[in-house]
């Protein structure tokens, strides 16, 4: 429930504050674990599907963590970690804390997370400006921390061990309750309306998890790869920019137009990328394709959320985040199999934009706001 003795502008920082430090945590863990040769890579992107299914049961059935107050979260993380610095002086076994306090603190930032999620789409007062805010606060975390990820890279765990304690106590400062418990879904309301909608989102992402990495590969083929940071914080900005410009214009009777336009950008990227040389401009093009992108699955979360108005907005938007943790680890697993996947991504995107077209009149009311 939302508190209206809290400030939005304090809600937005703090949000800021722990989806930077959680992405930037995973960066590191990632980073470590592979620098170490002890673990595979994917092991990070397991436990963090791992911790979504967790929190979804807990949503669904127990009701037990996700009920907490964030500051008792938050309390609780501070002690685990003041302990967990103990044994890091005294133990040699690092990876072992590190995968320990990964598990411990993701859980812990995802509840945090949803709680502020929740607020903010409160605050907004309909699920698609919260999206719009939400969706803004996560690039801009993503353009920080691109920005500052290269200098922790060195940070020793006992190190960031204090980055973390100082995070989860500037997130003590705010105390967000939980709405009432509610009984089960099942019982309350059926099950959970518009699958078609996760399955668009699922054709919808990992558009640029794939095509990044790629880019960096070209740009160190042509001795340039001093400008990889451009391929990593371009996207972001367009996005950023995308987002405030256009979210409060009101385009009546254009989402189709906006669809057919994404098609044809992913047409178009397609063909230069196979039959051209022109990098920046694939780059330049591919960051207008997230952006878009970004907006039709904005659209497409609100949708759902607005649905299945039924539940709980913590539960509706977990669900979103374990179809994208879920397709993410798939794709991923698949491409170690599979040769020219970002060819594949791209053409299920285009049909993500079919399937939109279709039911394009669940989209689309008179005088509405589209992205």
């Amino acid at each position: 429930m939302r508190s209206k003795t809290i400030n939005y502008k304090k809600i937005s920082y703090l949000y800021l504050v722990a989806i930077l430090s959680s992405g930037l945590f995973f960066a590191y863990a990632t980073t470590r674990l592979i620098s170490s040769n002890l673990a595979s890579p994917f092991l990070i992107l397991l436990m963090s599907t791992v911790i979504d299914i967790i929190v979804f049961f807990d949503l669904t059935w127990f009701q037990k963590l996700s009920q907490l107050p964030t500051r008792y979260l938050s309390l609780a993380t501070v002690i685990f970690l003041l302990i967990s610095n103990f044994f890091l002086f005294t133990s040699e076994k690092e990876l072992f804390i590190l995968i320990i306090l990964y598990t411990f603190c993701t859980l812990s930032f995802s509840l945090h997370l949803l709680s502020f999620e929740q607020n903010i789409i409160g605050f907004k007062g309909n699920a698609k400006s919260g999206l719009i805010s939400i969706t803004l606060f996560k690039n801009i975390s993503k353009i920080i921390g691109f920005s500052v990820g290269a200098i922790l890279h060195n940070v020793s765990l006992q190190n960031y061990n204090l980055i973390l304690l100082t995070s989860f106590l500037v997130l003590t400062t705010v105390s967000l309750q939980p709405e009432p418990k509610k009984v089960k879904v099942e019982k309350k309301s059926g099950r959970v309306k518009g699958k078609i909608y996760l399955f668009i989102l699922i054709l919808l992402g990992t558009t640029a998890v794939f095509w990044i990495p790629l880019f960096i590969v070209e740009l160190k083929k042509k001795g340039i790869l001093e400008y990889s940071s451009i391929v990593f914080m371009l996207p972001g900005i367009v996005s950023v920019l995308y987002l405030r410009f256009f979210q409060n214009i009101t385009f009546k009777n254009s989402f189709m137009g906006k669809i057919i336009l994404y098609i044809f950008i992913i047409l178009s990227f397609l063909i230069l990328n196979i039959y051209g040389d022109y990098l920046f401009v694939q780059v330049i093009l591919f960051s207008i394709l997230v952006a878009i992108g970004i907006s039709i699955s904005i659209e497409v979360r609100a949708t759902f959320i607005r649905i299945n108005k039924g539940i709980n907005t913590k539960l509706s938007l977990q669900i979103l985040n374990l179809i994208s943790a879920v397709s993410l680890l798939c794709f991923t697993l698949l491409a170690m199999y599979l040769h020219g996947i970002q060819y594949l991504i791209l053409i299920l995107n285009m049909l993500a934009a079919i399937i939109i077209l279709v039911y394009r009149k669940d989209f689309i009311n008179e005088n509405r706001t589209l992205l």
